[in-house]
C-alpha cells in the first residue's frame, strides 16, 4: 500500500475542515431559529403573566411555576444554554435578548444578538 503524498494529505485536510465548518454553520443556523422561536414563546409567557398579575414579572424566573403560565427553566435559556436577558423599562417596554452563538454583545452572522422588543401594557 502506498503512502499518501503531500497533495493527497492537503486535499484530505481541506475536505475535513470544509465539512466541519459546514456542520457547525448548519448547527448555528438551526440554533438561531430555535432561539428566536423560544423567545417568541417567552414573549407570550410574559404577556400572559402580565395579564394575570396586572404587572410584568420582575424576572423571567418569577414566571416558572406561576399559575396559568406554561414556562419552564429551559424556556428562559437560549439554544446555546445561556440565560435570555430580560429588561423592562419604566414605560413597560420589554426587551428579550440572546447574545448569539458567541455569548458576547454585538457580533455578526451567527454571533449576532437576537432581540425581541414589545410593550406589556
Amino acid at each position: 500500500m502506498n503512502r499518501p503524498n503531500r497533495r493527497q494529505i492537503k486535499m484530505y485536510l481541506f475536505v475535513v475542515v470544509f465539512f466541519t465548518y459546514l456542520i457547525f454553520s448548519i448547527f448555528d443556523a438551526f440554533s438561531i431559529r430555535k432561539t428566536y422561536r423560544g423567545m417568541k414563546k417567552l414573549k407570550d409567557c410574559v404577556l400572559a403573566y402580565t395579564v394575570l398579575n396586572k404587572k410584568p414579572p420582575v424576572s423571567l424566573r418569577e414566571m416558572i411555576g406561576a399559575g396559568g403560565i406554561e414556562c419552564s427553566v429551559g424556556d428562559i435559556k437560549d439554544k446555546w444554554g445561556r440565560p435570555i436577558i430580560y429588561q423592562v423599562d419604566s414605560a413597560d417596554n420589554v426587551r428579550l435578548i440572546s447574545l448569539g452563538a458567541d455569548g458576547a454583545a454585538g457580533g455578526k452572522d451567527e454571533a449576532a444578538d437576537i432581540v425581541i422588543k414589545f410593550k406589556v401594557k
